[in-house]
């Protein structure tokens, strides 16, 4: 019952202006009164009155004349009219030092939040925990010392306030897509290992018109039918469309599994550039078969099964516990496992050979390590660092990756040519990674286009073969004609047509650039003389010399008044990923989110939350 409640209730209502109070002048002959309301709670009086000037609720009884009202009008009065709660004892203004205590206590009571409500230390360190703890610090400045849970939502409410929130920031994401019109669009599946459900998403990559490059997560959604083709292009083709996107105007970055190359067959398709190296990686390191040209040496086989004997052993017996860095197990569906594994056997491996000579040690230990070869250990790992290098260049999220796939490409078959320092053996497994990297790591137009829109890269001899320049140029063409059908005042509202529709690109390479992985590729070079018949804004772009260029997207910014349309051209080409990274990664987040203790989270709720944290 309202005229039940107590005074703290009551100046909660008023603090937060809650609708249920309705104010009221008391016109009585006191001139106290034009200072103060009589408050009513949902329709009732109440024994209680508000003060006009600082909103505090005192208790008041006809009965109790206005003496304590007066008191109340002379302490507020005396008060200097611009004070603030901020400026009253207790409160420190903005960029005022708080005393070390004061951080010590904090820190006292993090650790019991943390053990009661067992969450991780690092917890302080989130910016969402810092938004929240400065939110509260306002609040208590605006209305003072008051409890926790008056302030404080339960977890339904915020769970349905989650919807809100989506709604709110997915509009803006949807007219900033609606503004690009053309975006680079990666799409994978997975499977979580407790509950089984499996889920598809979808991230979605572009570069604005201030040349600052964004990624989102549009959806992390359930998907627990068959993955067909069919399925697959519909369930991409909804969410696109949730978005204000239509499915014919981007271009896919999947990995190469039959219904993803099926699903997009009719749109602009791009293999991702990570699963191929990983493809290279993954065969090469196999024990070859009979029907191999270039077969794995035998050497390097029993080198990798050594390590993975020494790894398994040395986590059953707890040797581990004697190192510093634990040794690393080779996960098959991870990139570049077979790489840390071997560095970490080879980082550790004086450790593990004192641990080995005790007496008391496990004979099996000391038996593996005379196997070990030390000198091939580091000669192998020599071989296979510029694959983990080529890998974390090409995954980059927040800069352009597209057109450093070509030159990737080159590297590695740079380094993969036998020189007179080789054994046989590395000779032998550099020929053998060198043929797959043939096989498994395929270039295609749309990364010969890309690459020509790099100053560094576009006269660069025996990077692009003459086929596959023209091929490249040839897209630039049918890009640039689309961007030449607008007009200048709507030109960056439009969208530009894909390159092409039908043929099928295989990637490799994307992320930051690496100048010490790409070396001498970016230094400057002479104009090529192959692309003379080409006219208008590729013509004069492919006739000029290579500048100092340290950032191609600055380059384009500055070339916007000279290039209008290439220019166009580069932000979309340049906006899509070389790998389908982004949605891996948005996998590890849904791990994250859907751990043990949350399994049971609704499926609208992990999309929700993933599609915020994306931002």
């Amino acid at each position: 019952m309202s005229h039940r409640m107590d005074k703290q209730s009551i100046q909660t209502l008023v603090n937060v202006k809650s609708d249920r109070l309705t104010y009221c002048e008391n016109e009585g002959k006191s001139a106290v009164w034009k200072h103060f309301l009589l408050i009513s709670v949902d329709g009732s009086k109440v024994p209680f009155v508000k003060c006009n000037k600082c909103h505090t609720v005192l208790k008041w009884l006809s009965k109790d004349g206005t003496k304590s009202l007066n008191g109340h009008h002379v302490t507020c009065s005396a008060q200097s009219p611009t004070t603030r709660i901020t400026d009253m004892p207790g409160f420190s203004a903005v960029g005022t030092k708080v005393p070390s205590t004061v951080k010590s206590s904090m820190a006292n009571e993090i650790v019991s939040m943390c053990a009661t409500d067992i969450r991780p230390f690092t917890i302080v360190d989130g910016p969402g925990f810092k938004r929240v703890a400065q939110k509260l610090i306002a609040l208590g400045a605006q209305y003072g010392n008051i409890p926790a849970d008056n302030v404080l939502p339960c977890a339904t409410t915020v769970s349905r306030h989650l919807h809100n929130v989506v709604a709110e920031r997915k509009a803006d994401v949807i007219e900033k897509l609606r503004a690009v019109g053309n975006c680079g669009i990666t799409t994978d599946g997975w499977t979580h290992t407790t509950t089984n459900h499996q889920y598809i998403t979808i991230t979605a990559h572009y570069i604005d018109k201030e040349w600052n490059v964004h990624s989102y997560i549009l959806a992390t959604r359930l998907a627990d039918d068959q993955h067909t083709a069919h399925y697959i292009r519909n369930f991409v083709g909804d969410i696109l469309a949730e978005f204000g996107l239509g499915i014919g105007e981007h271009i896919f970055v999947t990995d190469n599994a039959a219904n993803m190359k099926s699903a997009f067959r009719n749109e602009v398709w791009v293999g991702c550039s990570g699963h191929n190296l990983n493809l290279v990686l993954s065969h090469g390191l196999q024990p070859s078969s009979a029907e191999e040209h270039h077969v794995l040496p035998a050497e390097v086989t029993t080198l990798i099964n050594t390590c993975k004997e020494l790894v398994t052993l040395s986590k059953r017996s707890c040797v581990n516990r004697h190192l510093e860095t634990t040794l690393k197990q080779c996960v098959c569906t991870r990139w570049n496992s077979v790489l840390t594994m071997l560095q970490s056997v080879n980082d550790n491996k004086a450790k593990l050979r004192t641990v080995a000579s005790d007496a008391k040690s496990n004979r099996n230990l000391f038996r593996l390590l005379s196997d070990l070869d030390d000198d091939l250990l580091q000669t192998v790992i020599a071989v296979l660092v510029p694959f983990e290098s080529a890998t974390k260049v090409l995954s980059a999220d927040k800069t352009p990756t597209l057109h450093l796939v070509l030159p990737t490409r080159y590297k590695l078959l740079q380094h993969l040519t036998k020189s007179s320092a080789d054994t046989a053996v590395i000779a032998d497994l550099k020929q053998r990674l060198s043929q797959l990297v043939h096989k498994h790591f395929v270039v295609g137009e749309v990364h010969a286009a890309a690459a020509l829109l790099d100053p560094r890269l576009k006269n660069k001899e025996g990077l692009i073969s003459e086929e596959l320049r023209n091929g490249g140029v040839k897209v630039l063409e049918t890009m640039l004609t689309s961007a030449a059908a607008a007009t200048s005042a709507a030109a960056e509202g439009s969208e530009l047509e894909p390159p092409h529709k039908a043929p099928r690109l295989e990637a490799a390479a994307s992320a930051a650039a690496n100048d010490d992985f790409f070396e001498d590729l970016f230094a400057p070079s002479q104009p090529s003389g192959s692309c003379a018949t080409v006219t208008d804004e590729i013509g004069t772009y492919m006739s000029t010399s290579n500048e100092v260029v340290t950032d191609v997207l600055s380059f384009w910014q500055q070339q916007q008044l000279l290039l209008p349309k290439l220019a166009r051209v580069a932000r979309v080409l340049l906006g899509v990923p070389a790998t389908s990274t982004s949605s891996e990664r948005s996998f590890s987040l849904a791990g994250r989110t859907l751990e043990d203790r949350r399994s049971t989270l609704c499926h609208e709720s992990v999309d929700g939350l993933l599609f915020l944290h994306g931002l």
